[in-house]
């Protein structure tokens, strides 16, 4: 799909998903003052997910999970046990933890994205 067949909440929530990047590079390099992500850095930081993932996954992904329910609540979507887009409604509005494994894996591929860019 293109970009300009997006929805505003798609749009918004991939621009969202992009600038916490800088972000999760901050985590995986320790340095809180990194204002910049080049693509050496994209690089770098997918190699360091890679070394740390086994140890860190729990916080790597409970990390971004909050981060993608804060941005659903911004949105005012809530918690359903089904789906639906039009009422705002999300099974994975939980707290991390209330998550099935396999959902808790998900939120890694957001971490994997530095391994494309």
């Amino acid at each position: 799909m293109e970009w300009k067949d997006l929805s505003h909440f798609l749009r918004q929530s991939n621009i969202a998903a992009a600038d916490h990047l800088k972000v999760k590079a901050r985590y995986l390099f320790d340095n809180e003052n990194m204002t910049e992500l080049t693509e050496d850095d994209c690089r770098r930081a997918y190699e360091r997910f890679k070394e740390i993932y086994e140890e860190k996954a729990d916080v790597l992904q409970e990390m971004e999970h909050r981060r993608w329910l804060r941005f659903h609540l911004m949105f005012n979507w809530a918690y359903d046990p089904v789906r639906n887009n039009g009422l705002r409604l999300h099974p994975l509005m939980l707290p991390y933890d209330d998550l099935s494994p396999s959902e808790k894996r998900k939120d890694s591929y957001a971490w994997e994205i530095f391994g494309r860019l």
